[in-house]
């Protein structure tokens, strides 16, 4: 067994820990049905999953740290009019701006 796998199944996520949340939601949302895509521009402006939400987009950030800000996720909607934002995070429920925050548990219910 190669040596990023004994880390993480030891619990040293480290630099893997947002790699994992990422494909967990992948997983859970793909389970729901929801078609998932990836947002990137000129390798400086990044968001994990646009999916459609009541018949519009919704962009979706994954942190793995709940002080981690969304500099991407804001730019992206305030540039392309994308009106729904989510960012899931290892913290409580929030709002910010037009982005509601939501810890990782409840991406279930999205």
């Amino acid at each position: 067994m190669s040596g990023s796998q004994e880390d993480i199944i030891d619990g040293n996520l480290g630099i893997y820990k947002g790699a994992i949340y990422e494909n967990i939601i992948a997983d859970i949302l793909a389970k729901k049905g929801k078609k998932l895509y990836y947002f990137e521009y000129n390798s400086t402006l990044e968001v994990d999953f646009l999916t459609r939400y009541q018949k519009e987009i919704m962009a979706i950030e994954v942190k793995s740290a709940s002080n981690s800000k969304s500099k991407s996720l804001e730019t992206l909607m305030n540039k392309y009019n994308v009106r729904k934002g989510i960012k899931l995070a290892p913290s409580n429920y929030g709002k910010k701006n037009d982005i509601d925050i939501y810890p990782i548990y409840m991406a279930m219910f999205l």
